[in-house]
This record gives C-alpha cells, structure tokens and sequence, in this order.
C-alpha cells in the first residue's frame, strides 16, 4: 500500500529497498515476491544484489556465488544490483572495476556493467574524462552501460529528483555510442 500511495513516485527506491530486507533477512525470495505485481520483482532482485554486493562481498563478489533464495530467472537483475556496488566498493576506481567484472564468468558481465551504467549516473558527479574512461572500459558491454544510465535517468524523472548529471552521462555516452568512439 505505502508503495502504491504516499511512495507511488519512488517505487523503484522502495522495491530495491524491499530486495536489502530480503537479502539481510536470507529470506525466501519467492514468498515475499507473490505479494507484489510480477513487474517489480526485477528491483527487488537488484536491490538483494546490491546488499550481498555490499556486505556479503567474500561470497558475492569474492567468491561470485548466487543466492539460494533468489530464482534464477531474476539472475541479470541480481547481477545489476552487484555492479551498481561495485560503484562504491571500488570508490569509482575504473581499472579496479574492469578487473573485477572480467573476473565473472561471460554471461553475468552484461548485467554487470549495467548496474554500473546505473550507478555512475544516478549519482552523478563524474566529469567527462571519468564518463569517456567508464565508456572505454566497458568494451563490447557500452550499450548495457548506456541501458543502464537510461534506467537511471527514467528512476530519477519518476521520482522527479532529476539532476543535470543523470542526463548529462546518459547523452554523452549514447553520443560516444552513436560516433562508434571506443577510443579518445
């Protein structure tokens, strides 16, 4: 109820946040997910990545174990919430953050890198070296990168907590995205 009325704007901040609870408590995904429309079961799995990304990081990232408590249909989106951490573990450290999401096996690095397109520009702050670095390290996974700072951009426009950063790192990489820059 409280994410239908009074928090219908931030829906996708309450459904992540409902994903750290999930994560935190090691409860059983599915049973809490039956509750809420299908739709948003994606930001709850992104915001359980997210919390073992952040405090579970010897298994999660470390280790890169899946949770038991999450189904694997939602896999890409759990691995969304684990590159928006790796963000701030890695304190914006480009070369750190290619090590690290290289280390995953091939079929999660997409996911990967979107959470990461995610993070950059919902929280802004980079200047265009840092936004062109983040653009070159990504490779073959810059569309996941730019998916990920359009989703950014739509998170923030709902929540009407627009910033001119959001937008700005999401129209400079589909910019370098549409010249084919891979290199600058």
């Amino acid at each position: 109820a409280f994410a239908r009325d009074a928090a219908k704007d931030h829906q996708a901040q309450v459904y992540i946040g409902l994903g750290w609870a999930i994560a935190k408590q090691n409860l059983s995904f599915g049973a809490i997910a039956e509750k809420f429309d299908a739709a948003l079961q994606h930001y709850a799995a992104d915001g359980c990545g997210y919390y073992d990304g952040s405090f579970r990081q010897r298994q999660t990232i470390l280790n890169q174990q899946l949770p038991v408590y999450l189904p694997a249909l939602l896999q890409p989106m759990y691995d969304q919430g684990i590159g928006r951490s790796l963000w701030y573990t890695f304190n914006a450290d480009v070369d750190r953050i290619k090590n690290k999401v290289e280390s995953f096996s091939a079929d999660r690095q997409a996911s990967l890198w979107k959470g990461i397109g995610i993070a950059v520009a919902y929280m802004g702050g980079c200047d265009d070296k840092l936004l062109k670095d983040i653009f070159v390290s990504a490779g073959e996974y810059a569309v996941q990168l730019i998916d990920g700072a359009a989703r950014a951009v739509q998170s923030r426009t709902e929540a009407n907590t627009d910033t001119s950063d959001t937008g700005h790192c999401a129209r400079l990489w589909a910019t370098l995205s549409a010249s084919g820059e891979t290199k600058y």
